[in-house]
């Protein structure tokens, strides 16, 4: 588990970094934010997912925009359809 990690650019590609500095997951991603509520927002190929303390992308890129997580639900956005999804990646869109 990474403990206090931030997030590190390297060149064009986002990564994390414990507070030694040290890398804790390899600089892959196009975007990232630092992590929230467990699990760090990241982009790949034009599509937003998210990673888990471990290193682990436990929801795919599937997402054309989102935010980060907050008391266990993110903001998300699929096509046109703005919603929300839990930390499985299960996506309820806005009535």
């Amino acid at each position: 588990m990474i403990s206090g990690e931030v997030c590190s650019v390297h060149g064009r590609l986002f990564g994390f970094v414990d507070r030694t500095g040290d890398p804790v997951i390899k600089p892959q991603f196009d975007r990232a934010a630092d992590f929230s509520d467990g699990m760090a927002l990241v982009k790949s190929n034009g599509k937003y997912g998210f990673v888990n303390q471990k290193g682990e992308l436990v929801i795919a890129p599937q997402f054309d925009g989102a935010s980060s997580f907050q008391n266990g639900v993110a903001r998300a956005v699929m096509g046109s359809r703005l919603g929300f999804i839990d930390k499985t990646g299960r996506f309820a869109p806005l009535q």
